[in-house]
């Protein structure tokens, strides 16, 4: 089995958080509740950056994604978007890219297993 690239989604195609309403089709079968996570991910940082760079999220937009999509972890005790912003900006370019924001999102699901 190979891993890499779009995998599984060749046919896919992604709501890009510009117009429409969201959704995600594959023409060949339905996805399976993981591949429709995986673009519920993408999409939701698609939805959410976009002030200047469409590749990035700056500190107001990660504020804003946190704020709606994340509204039961946020304000749990847990670091402010600020120190976020630090801890995940590893270039230090003063915006989360993809990479970045994946590294939250994987954080975040290893901190509420049980």
């Amino acid at each position: 089995m190979r891993f890499g690239g779009r995998v599984g989604f060749e046919n896919a195609h992604f709501y890009d958080g510009r117009s429409g309403s969201p959704s995600v089709t594959d023409t060949r079968a339905q996805p399976t509740p993981l591949e429709a996570s995986l673009g519920a991910l993408i999409m939701t940082f698609h939805t959410h950056a976009g002030s200047g760079d469409a590749k990035t999220l700056i500190k107001k937009e990660l504020t804003n994604l946190i704020k709606a999509k994340l509204p039961n972890i946020a304000g749990k005790g847990g670091p402010e978007v600020g120190d976020l912003m630090t801890m995940l900006d590893q270039d230090t370019d003063g915006s989360v890219d993809f990479k970045e924001y994946i590294t939250l999102i994987g954080s975040l699901a290893c901190a509420t297993v049980l």
